[in-house]
C-alpha cells in the first residue's frame, strides 16, 4: 500500500500537467474558429506534359480554392484557379474527419527508409491556433488514417470543377503533343507511343458514383 502511494504521488505532477491537454484534446468536438485546410498532391516524376500537380485550400470562412499546374512548374506553363464555398455545416464534417483520425493526438511518424519516385501529397491543418502538417509515406499504422483525410478534402471539391480541370488538362497534353509534332515531325511516331505509354502511367482523378468519394487513380508502380 505504502508503495502504492509513493507511485502515486510520484504520478501526480505528470497528472496535473496532462490533465490540460486532455482537457483540450476533448474539446477538439467543436470546430476552432480559425480551422483551416491545405493539400497539395504532386505527380510523379515523367515526362512533359504528362505530369501535373494541384494544391487545395479552404479557409476559416468556407472559401476554397483549387489551384492546378498541369505540367511542371515554369512561366509558359499555366495555373488554372478554381473557387468554391463550404457551408458551415460541410467545414463542421470535414474537421469532424480530422478528429476521428486522430490529427490533434497522433505524433505523426514517416517511414525511416523513404521510397524514391511515386506522386507526394502533404496535408497543412490550422486550428486553436496551431498548425500540424502531415506529410505522406507515414508508417504503416498511421496511413489509412492520412488517406482518409486526403481523401475529405479532396471530396469537398465539387465535382464539376474535377471535371472542368481534368478536360483543360487533356486538351494542355494534346495541344503539347501537336506542337511537338510539328517541330519535330520525324518524332511522331514515337510520340505517340510515349502518348500511349505515359498516359496509362499518368495519375488522374474520377468521381465514383457509387460511393460519391473522388478517388486517384495510380499505377501500380505507385502503389504502396
Amino acid at each position: 500500500m505504502k508503495v502504492f502511494l509513493s507511485l502515486l504521488l510520484g504520478l501526480l505532477p505528470a497528472l496535473l500537467v496532462l490533465c490540460p491537454e486532455i482537457s483540450r484534446a476533448m474539446s477538439t468536438d467543436k470546430r476552432p474558429r480559425d480551422f483551416g485546410v491545405s493539400y497539395r498532391w504532386q505527380a510523379g516524376s515523367m515526362p512533359p506534359p504528362y505530369h501535373f500537380e494541384y494544391t487545395i485550400t479552404i479557409e476559416a470562412r468556407g472559401h476554397g480554392e483549387v489551384v492546378m499546374i498541369p505540367d511542371y512548374p515554369a512561366e509558359t506553363v499555366p495555373r488554372w484557379t478554381e473557387s468554391f464555398t463550404l457551408s458551415g455545416k460541410e467545414l463542421d464534417k470535414l474537421y469532424r474527419v480530422m478528429v476521428n483520425n486522430g490529427l490533434f493526438l497522433q505524433k505523426w511518424r514517416r517511414l525511416d527508409r523513404q521510397p524514391v519516385g511515386g506522386s507526394r501529397q502533404a496535408l497543412t491543418v490550422t486550428a486553436s491556433g496551431k498548425r500540424i502538417v502531415i506529410e505522406d509515406r507515414l508508417v504503416s499504422t498511421q496511413e489509412t488514417m492520412a488517406e482518409t483525410m486526403y481523401s475529405a478534402v479532396t471530396s469537398s471539391v465539387p465535382k464539376a470543377i474535377w471535371d472542368k480541370l481534368n478536360a483543360q488538362r487533356e486538351r494542355y497534353m494534346q495541344e503539347h503533343l501537336r506542337k511537338r509534332n510539328e517541330s519535330s515531325p520525324n518524332d511522331s511516331v514515337g510520340s505517340l507511343f510515349s502518348a500511349s505509354s505515359c498516359r496509362s502511367k499518368s495519375s488522374a482523378i474520377r468521381m465514383d458514383s457509387g460511393i460519391g468519394m473522388l478517388t486517384r487513380l495510380m499505377p501500380s508502380s505507385e502503389i504502396r
